[in-house]
């Protein structure tokens, strides 16, 4: 190699491990920039705070009004709100447009709506505020699932009253309703100067500080907290090896307490293939049922507040495929399937069709004529499948009215009864039947003697059609 060949391959190579070095650097901060952003990127949470503004928070409260305890708990909220990145506050208030008395049952307004930096703007409304009217608080409630417009956020609810609902709503249904609309958690209620017997009002709605058994920095660090640290849980429905891979099953969480379904849901994986989270009421236990077949509970689900709550369930199941040789329209049968020994009936599925089952045995009745039974199915995770023939098809014509039976004759002489034809009498019948041979016992109807009773014997192959002209 010349000189000047020599010095351009050297250039050229100090060029090539430059760019290398400048496209590995650029990856490497790449890499560690997404990374970065990615763990930055919370989902976000939204609270809002409905405010009590009714006439009774004019009353005395310790040493000042009920109406000025609630603005302290408020801006105490607040000032911890304004120091928490990822988070939005709305404001509602019921009871200040209508003076009482008469006051009025639709008196809610959404004052101010979720936006960024608005805590100050909060504050300052709250400030100007006068106790004036009634005390709605089902209605202020069913009002809020239009004041949350933001999708995957998580969202909460505060309410700082000093009363009972005034306007013969229900505030426990109202609760529900926007629970199961999926808009938020069980909300917060602070009560100012309420009893004991009164609070009990609010523990259908969610979950309720008595403002005068602790103090405002306790209450605040208490709900702050859970707002910021939410309890959530997951179902892990696990396979033959231990793993969360089994889903797509309908499921039903209820109340331990009062044995009422709470919660309904079709078991998912997340885009992780992980189970999907779940934000459910945190101070209620549960048992779960899960509704694979035969089904499988969790007797008792109670939560850990504050942290990510999982309960698993051994839910191993094993795919049965009913399978006719061929398919003939209308002609697939159904199978009942049965726990293996047991007589009730778990299931019944179609031909032609896939089923998962919990792994393990069962026996099967195939509805076919003659029926068909399989003892014994030992269902894997890997899948069974059962195989039949296809049903062939016989249609029975007579110029008189007759009545009769069909028997199935069984390697030739064990005769089993099939089926009744219409007590009524018919001219025509027709009907589907596994392959095999048969005998028709009939006699016309108008016939008044025994000895008129006729037999014929018929054979039936697959798929075939089959006439029987008496």
């Amino acid at each position: 190699m010349n000189l000047p060949q020599n010095i351009f391959y050297c250039r050229r190579l100090i060029f090539s491990r430059l760019t290398y070095k400048r496209i590995f650097a650029f990856i490497f901060l790449f890499l560690f920039f997404s990374a970065v952003i990615l763990a930055q990127k919370k989902e976000p949470v939204r609270v809002l705070i409905i405010f009590d503004v009714s006439k009774s928070m004019s009353a005395k409260y310790k040493n000042t009004t009920r109406m000025n305890a609630a603005k302290e708990i408020a801006y105490s909220l607040l000032d911890t709100f304004s120091r928490k990145t990822n988070l939005q506050v709305a404001l509602r208030v019921y009871g200040s447009q209508v003076e009482f008395p008469p006051g009025k049952c639709n008196d809610t307004k959404l004052v101010i709506p979720f936006q960024p930096n608005n805590i100050a703007k909060i504050k300052s409304y709250i400030s100007q505020l006068k106790p004036t009217g009634l005390t709605p608080i089902a209605f202020a409630l069913e009002q809020t699932v239009n004041d949350f417009t933001e999708k995957d956020a998580k969202n909460f609810i505060i309410i700082i009253t000093d009363g009972l609902e005034e306007c013969n709503g229900d505030i426990c249904k109202a609760a529900k309703t926007v629970w199961q609309k999926g808009i938020v958690l069980r909300p917060f209620i602070v009560g100012i100067g309420l009893s004991e017997e009164q609070s009990k009002e609010f523990e259908c709605v969610g979950n309720f500080f008595n403002a005068e058994e602790t103090t405002f920095t306790n209450l605040n660090k208490t709900i702050v907290t859970q707002i910021m640290n939410p309890t959530t849980s997951q179902v892990n429905l696990l396979d033959k090896n231990g793993n969360p891979t089994e889903t797509n099953i309908a499921m039903i969480f209820y109340d331990l307490k009062d044995k009422l379904p709470e919660y309904h849901f079709i078991h998912t994986l997340n885009r992780m293939n992980s189970p999907d989270t779940l934000f459910l009421d945190v101070t209620r236990d549960y048992s779960i049922k899960i509704f694979t077949i035969p089904p499988v509970t969790i007797n008792k689900a109670k939560h850990s507040i504050g942290k990510h709550n999982i309960f698993a369930a051994d839910a191993i199941q094993g795919e049965l495929k009913l399978q006719m040789t061929s398919a003939i329209m209308n002609s697939e049968p159904l199978c009942l399937v049965r726990k293996n020994g047991k007589s009730e009936s778990l299931h019944y599925q179609k031909f032609n069709t896939k089923e998962k089952y919990l792994c393990g045995k069962y026996d099967l009745e195939v509805m076919t004529l003659p029926r068909l039974y399989f003892e014994d199915v030992d269902i894997k995770p890997e899948g069974k499948t059962i195989l039949i023939p296809t049903n062939g098809e016989v249609q029975i014509i007579s110029k008189k009215k007759i009545i009769g039976a069909i028997m199935y004759i069984k390697d030739d002489k064990i005769q089993e009864w099939i089926c009744n034809l219409p007590s009524n009498g018919t001219i025509s019948f027709r009907l589907f039947l596994q392959p095999g041979k048969f005998l028709l016992v009939y006699r016309e109807m108008d016939e008044k003697l025994i000895r008129y009773s006729t037999k014929k014997t018929f054979t039936i192959k697959e798929r075939n059609f089959t006439v029987l002209n008496l």
